[in-house]
């Protein structure tokens, strides 16, 4: 075999062409190297690369339209918004719907990125611990025996936004949710909007007491500021920032408004808190007794002007559409139906609700302490659980305060109502007519208009509210997903 020339140092950077390999047959078939040019080679592989991208993109962008859309890689699976609607064939109607809830599911799109909060990593906070239950977290001393501190060591919070943003924030969403998945529509709500959020409970399916969600709107209020430690806040000199905090349940409420309207209408109120009305009342726990008392103070504070809210905030202006023109008339009254404090939705500023929280302490270790020194030592533990678990009806009145009933978070805020309402406090207003804050039980299907904007509006009141808290039952999904339909872009 003849001798191979190699290409010397200077040539090694070139392209070695396969096609530029000479073989002379009259030097014993020596290989020589020639020298070639790299742009022709470059060009062509520059071209294959494109030509490969292009197909592939055009391959998942036929699969998924979605991917063209910023934020798109966010988008939940479908399966979250699958509420049994009944289908059962393709023709049937109810197919026609899980294809509509499926269409809006891919146009979803949700902030890109949570940020968790507190000095517990997530294994140390989530994991079930034995004993828990007799040492919350700093700051919940009074909700021991409360369910959640069980299963774990610390209720976590999460932000949509950086920490130093957060603090600059004029309005939070703060909510409790054991998983963001479980409510895709709040989430892609808060990314139509805007909103920066506060989520207690990321990851703790396994507690699901009503207690949770005044124990997440804690963790989450602490977590707007010096996270509980006072004597740092102190220390550092700096005042705890105040903003405007919006509490809903996750998975039944949206958004109609920006930070910038809710914040504008909530300034008109002259209120510190404003929560949402309910018709349904006996379903709260109270006995007939109390609750009877109850209504007369807050019908007396009302009468004053002091308990609700009285503005003309939320109507929009007079331009209808259809059906809806006749609408544009003089503004209707208050619903009598709604005279109740629902809680389902409430806006206010940071330090009226850590008011509202420290009050709803209150009211649990009143029964706490009755019921341990009725006890024995070696029973305390036991019966502070089940006193705590039946708090925030005043013992012996109402089918919640006998041992043996449930926790119930919105009975806490309506007695924290009441008793501002008695305590003659202007502060503290029940939205009946839907100026900001709405909760949809009780309302018929058809109780919703759509002005020449496109918001949605409250019929009997002629308000577009900006919080809307959907109803706890089963129906409630689905309900989100037909206003979601119906109103195109008002929510998400």
């Amino acid at each position: 075999m003849g001798a191979v020339t190699r290409p010397s140092s200077g040539d090694r950077a070139e392209h070695i062409s396969l096609l530029g390999h000479q073989l002379d047959p009259s030097s014993a078939r020596e290989a020589r190297v020639t020298k070639q040019s790299a742009a022709p080679v470059a060009i062509f592989l520059t071209c294959a690369v494109l030509f490969f991208t292009s197909c592939v993109f055009v391959l998942v962008l036929g699969a998924h339209p979605a991917a063209g859309r910023a934020n798109a890689a966010a988008v939940a699976p479908i399966s979250s918004l699958r509420y049994a609607r009944g289908a059962t064939s393709v023709g049937d109607p109810e197919s026609a719907l899980e294809a509509r809830d499926a269409a809006i599911a891919r146009g979803l799109t949700f902030d890109p990125r949570w940020f968790r909060q507190g000095g517990l990593a997530p294994d140390e906070s989530l994991s079930p611990v034995a004993g828990a239950a007799e040492a919350p977290q700093l700051g919940f001393e009074r909700w021991r025996g409360a369910p959640f501190w069980r299963r774990f060591r610390a209720m976590p919070v999460s932000f949509n936004r950086p920490r130093v943003a957060m603090r600059e924030e004029p309005l939070v969403v703060a909510t409790h949710a054991p998983a963001r998945a479980d409510a895709p529509l709040w989430a892609a709500s808060l990314k139509k909007h805007g909103l920066a959020a506060a989520q207690a409970g990321e990851g703790t399916r396994g507690s699901s007491d009503a207690s949770d969600a005044i124990i997440g709107l804690k963790a989450a209020l602490m977590s707007l500021g010096s996270g509980g430690d006072e004597s740092a806040a102190a220390a550092s000199g700096e005042p705890e920032p105040d903003p405007l905090v919006v509490f809903a349940d996750a998975p039944r409420a949206l958004f109609a408004c920006d930070a910038d309207e809710m914040t504008r209408r909530f300034e008109k109120l002259g209120a510190d808190l404003v929560v949402s009305a309910d018709g349904v009342a006996a379903e709260l726990g109270f006995g007939a007794h109390e609750f009877h008392d109850a209504r007369a103070t807050l019908g007396a504070a009302m009468a004053e002007g002091l308990s609700e809210v009285r503005s003309d905030e939320g109507r929009i202006p007079g331009e209808y559409v259809g059906d809806d023109a006749a609408a544009a008339t003089s503004a209707p009254p208050l619903p009598d139906a709604r005279a109740w404090p629902g809680g389902a939705a409430m806006i206010g500023r940071r330090s009226k609700m850590l008011e509202l929280v420290r009050d709803v302490e209150t009211f649990l270790t009143e029964d706490a302490e009755e019921e341990a020194e009725e006890e024995e030592e070696a029973e305390g533990s036991r019966r502070r659980s089940g006193a705590f678990r039946a708090s925030c009806l005043k013992k012996g009145e109402g089918s919640n305060s006998e041992g043996g009933g449930s926790f119930d978070a919105r009975a806490c805020v309506a007695r924290y109502v009441v008793e501002r309402a008695r305590a003659r406090d202007a502060r503290v207003k029940l939205d009946r007519d839907g100026a900001l804050v709405h909760a949809t039980r009780g309302t018929a299907p058809g109780a919703y208009g759509r002005n020449a904007y496109e918001k949605p509006y409250w019929r009997e009141t002629k308000k577009a509210p900006c919080v809307w808290r959907f109803d706890d039952a089963a129906a409630g999904a689905g309900d989100m997903m037909d206003m979601i339909a119906r109103f195109p872009g008002a929510f998400v």
